[in-house]
């Protein structure tokens, strides 16, 4: 998995997520990604980075029994650190930001071959408000929309697209 993180890294997120929580920004989202996974017939979704695992508790804490399953990717823990299954669907949220730089390209097609159909993502554009205990920021990827895009579209044909000052969030559909 060195391809996606190196060693040092993991290391600095497994030491960091020992400490803090990671992961809320996929709260409120929940409804969202439900009427998705519905629409599209998906019967399992990835959530890639999911720091906390906030995506899983709340989502069943709403539904009891979603109607699909969902599979969590965690490099900073390692009992969620393995390879993933190929789901139907993946989301990936304020996740690709903390990717080391020169690990971006991996990480985009390591998601594209674990998603069958769909994927739901946000990428901070900005600065975190935290930084590691070295004093690097928590977001170590810090580009414009446009650089994301060019990324991203060799794999995914991005159907809703929002950019704002601080985020670029879009669905894509697997080309």
């Amino acid at each position: 998995m060195e391809k996606y993180i190196s060693k040092e890294y993991r290391k600095q997120i497994e030491e960091y997520h020992a400490k803090k929580s990671w992961g809320g920004a996929v709260r409120g989202r929940e409804q969202e990604l439900n009427m998705y996974m519905k629409m599209t017939n998906s019967s399992s979704i990835l959530d890639y980075g999911s720091g906390s695992g906030d995506y899983k508790r709340h989502t069943h804490w709403t539904w009891e029994d979603p109607g699909y399953t969902i599979h969590e990717y965690e490099p900073g823990k390692p009992e969620l650190a393995g390879d993933p299954p190929v789901c139907d669907a993946s989301i990936c949220i304020d996740v690709m930001e903390h990717i080391e730089t020169d690990k971006v390209d991996n990480v985009i097609k390591h998601i594209y071959d674990k998603t069958n159909h769909w994927t739901y993502q946000n990428i901070a554009l900005g600065a975190a408000n935290g930084a590691f205990p070295n004093h690097v920021n928590l977001h170590l990827t810090i580009k414009p929309a446009d650089w994301w895009m060019e990324k991203l579209t060799p794999y995914w044909d991005l159907v809703k697209i929002q950019v704002t000052s601080r985020a670029f969030h879009f669905i894509g559909v697997k080309k």
